[in-house]
């Protein structure tokens, strides 16, 4: 059986935390965990990212600046970035400068419940919309008039917000078995795209 790790992300600076814990292959690319990510934390992907590890830093290849020093994460995966437990940090949007922690919490990890490669575990309370606010302030902000229908602006952010999105935000929703389903097509492609 190929070697898994279980992974724990949290979205820094927010309280309480978004956070999710999920299981990867441990030869997964960057750029496919960055699909994983975009899937467990609600994401739509439509932004620049970045994953650093000390100096290192890494990107899609066509936001590899060699300036910063960055590398293409498609050439590297998670068990050559951590070959041992340790964090990587996450950037997700410049605008909205959404920094992550993922931490390997197990590098030798067996799942004898599912038989799915990548999936998520638990997690707790739903990522800022894309496109709904431009930082950890302003996310608490719009989860403040977002639920509170007696808020001045409440009508005018949920105007704003309807533009992108078909159902309301409740900034404690996780769905974690429609997280499954998108990781299992994930995990099915995977495993047909190597054979």
């Amino acid at each position: 059986m190929a070697k898994s790790y279980l992974l724990k992300i949290t979205l820094l600076d927010i309280k309480p935390p978004v956070w999710r814990r999920f299981v990867v292959p441990a030869d997964i690319k960057l750029n496919e965990l960055h699909d994983v990510i975009q899937m467990v934390m609600g994401w739509s992907g439509g932004c620049f990212h970045l994953f650093m590890m000390g100096k290192n830093r890494y990107t899609h290849s066509f936001d590899v600046d060699p300036e910063f020093g960055d590398i293409p994460e498609g050439k590297f995966t998670l068990k050559n970035v951590l070959p041992q437990k340790g964090k990587i940090k996450y950037l997700y949007d410049i605008t909205g400068n959404w920094m992550h922690e993922i931490e390997v919490e197990n590098m030798n990890y067996m799942n004898l419940d599912s038989d799915q490669t990548i999936i998520c575990l638990e997690g707790e309370r739903a990522c800022p919309p894309n496109d709904c606010c431009i930082g950890f302030g302003d996310y608490e902000y719009f989860c403040q008039v977002i639920t509170d229908p007696a808020h001045e602006e409440h009508e005018t952010l949920v105007k704003r917000y309807d533009k992108y999105y078909d159902d309301s935000f409740d900034p404690e929703r996780f769905n974690i078995d429609e997280v499954n389903q998108f990781l299992q097509k994930i995990s099915t492609h995977r495993t047909r795209s190597r054979k």
